[in-house]
């Protein structure tokens, strides 16, 4: 499953529009604290929705109240799970260049798209409220079953958008199933 992903700071008009939208809603230091490192859950991360609105939401779920994180939800259980359904209208898009999975062997492993500069994670968000009163604005990432070298190592991946998918992914009356399929494009793949 993935629990780390990376945004740089690419070239792309749409990368470079996403990090001035953050850094005038956030400040500088936040919006650099959300580009170029890797992104874990529990950080803050830049995240898109309707209308193409950016905004910075916290990696993962609360659980019951604890400092535990759900960040990821298979795509192929939404439905079935009470934590989903409610929330199941929320879709947002997650930026990245890349993603990251441990194999079984342990070995972290990095994951890019050949000649795609970035691409979205499918995500949902929720509004919680904190101990304290205060609300947080939080977001978990869709996985669904690898592709085939994914599966060589690992037995989930992250739902993967290419930019002109996320209108679709957002748009709350599309049939979004199709999107829930792996990406069979080839992937590099490199062992940090």
């Amino acid at each position: 499953m993935c629990a780390i992903f990376q945004l740089e700071k690419v070239d792309i008009q749409e990368i470079r529009d996403i990090c001035e939208d953050v850094t005038q809603k956030c400040g500088t230091e936040t919006a650099d604290a959300c580009f170029d490192g890797e992104i874990y859950p529990q950080k803050p991360a830049v995240v898109v929705g309707g209308e193409h609105k950016v905004a910075l939401m916290r990696w993962g779920f609360s659980l019951n109240g604890s400092n535990k994180v759900v960040f990821n939800a298979r795509s192929e259980e939404l439905m079935q799970k009470h934590m989903f359904r409610p929330v199941l209208h929320n879709r947002c898009a997650v930026p990245a260049t890349a993603f990251y999975e441990f194999g079984s062997d342990h070995k972290k492993r990095r994951i890019r798209m050949p000649g795609v500069p970035f691409f979205y994670l499918a995500a949902l968000w929720r509004l919680e409220k904190k101990a304290d009163g205060s609300k947080q604005f939080r977001f978990t990432v869709l996985t669904t079953q690898p592709n085939g070298q994914i599966a060589a190592f690992h037995n989930r991946m992250p739902v993967i958008l290419t930019p002109d998918a996320v209108p679709v992914w957002l748009d709350i009356a599309a049939d979004t199933h199709a999107l829930f399929s792996p990406k069979e494009e080839p992937m590099k793949i490199d062992a940090v």
